[in-house]
């Protein structure tokens, strides 16, 4: 067996290294170049046919801080039928009482309360599916407490849905967020996310890629319903300068990338210089996630869950 120098075996692995994170940065500009953005859909024109009725389903804990700048950018919407369906998952706070006030006099928005989570269900699928359960739309649009809407994100999410023929459309939220580290967080989360779930292929039928944002995620009511709703659970180099080099460029081309990211939800370009070192944290909160759920359960707006119980519900995929 031949033992490479040390020199050898360091540039090697530099070298590799170095491919990894290129690949990784491809893939990330993939995804922001070949995904369409919501904001780039064209509105709905007089000459359109009309949109069908809708209704936004919106699942609230604890939302008193940021609800009622949302709940009003929801009444604001430029779409012609609509509700809002407002489901206050057993808060504590003063949740409840600000969209009842918010519900006096607009027929459009109707609140439901939960008192008690139901044994098996995490808390916000079962919202999310008592929401759907009184919506009268032809097209369901699922979104959260905290999220606050353009005038026409529905209307041109639906649009987008019906001319491209799908059963369900999802958009990632634009975050704001204060505080360079955090941002840089997120920064880190979208490219490794982006890169692992190969987001520019979920839109082809023949991939196993899927990924979905609770803040935004519109399905035919049919469609929906056909799934079973919410009902269902799912599941260095020594002795080598130009190893040394390599390795040098490796977080500099990931910089660039996540410099151009944070370009999509505003953040100064200093938010992507701790990069790196968000890349650790955010590891750290999946290894700690992961052993906490395999040793504790799941934890969603309930009592935790074993794995055990969720695998006995699972959907099976059937190829064709």
């Amino acid at each position: 067996m031949t033992i490479l120098p040390v020199a050898h075996a360091a540039l090697a692995l530099a070298a590799l290294t170095l491919g990894a994170w290129v690949a990784l940065a491809i893939a990330a500009l993939f995804d922001r170049y070949a995904i369409p953005r919501l904001e780039d859909v064209a509105p709905p024109r007089p000459d359109d046919p009309p949109l069908p009725r809708l209704s936004i389903i919106v699942t609230a804990h604890n939302e008193e801080r940021s609800m009622e700048r949302a709940l009003r950018s929801l009444l604001a919407l430029r779409y012609p039928d609509y509700e809002v369906v407002y489901v206050n998952d057993r808060s504590t706070d003063r949740t409840g009482e600000i969209a009842e006030r918010l519900s006096d006099g607009d027929a459009r928005l109707t609140v439901l309360h939960i008192d008690e989570l139901p044994p098996g269900w995490f808390g916000k699928p079962h919202a999310a599916q008592r929401g759907a359960d009184a919506a009268t739309g032809e097209v369901l649009l699922f979104t959260d407490a905290d999220v606050t809407f353009a005038h026409d994100a529905a209307a041109c999410g639906v649009r987008h849905l019906f001319q491209q023929r799908l059963d369900h459309l999802t958009a990632a939220p634009r975050l704001t967020l204060t505080g360079t580290m955090l941002q840089a967080c997120t920064i880190a989360s979208r490219l490794l996310v982006g890169a692992r779930q190969r987001l520019w292929k979920v839109r082809d039928p023949r991939s196993s890629a899927f990924f979905g944002v609770g803040s935004y995620t519109i399905m035919r009511a049919d469609s929906y319903r056909a799934v079973g709703g919410h009902e269902r659970p799912l599941l260095p180099a020594t002795g080598q300068p130009l190893a040394g080099l390599l390795f040098a460029v490796c977080p500099l081309v990931y910089w660039v990338v996540a410099m151009t990211v944070s370009r999509d939800d505003s953040y100064p370009w200093w938010s992507a210089l701790p990069f790196p070192l968000a890349v650790l944290v955010f590891v750290y909160a999946l290894w700690r996630s992961t052993f906490l759920t395999m040793f504790r359960g799941v934890v969603w707006g309930g009592p935790p869950i074993p794995l055990s119980r969720l695998h006995t519900a699972r959907i099976r995929r059937r190829s064709s």
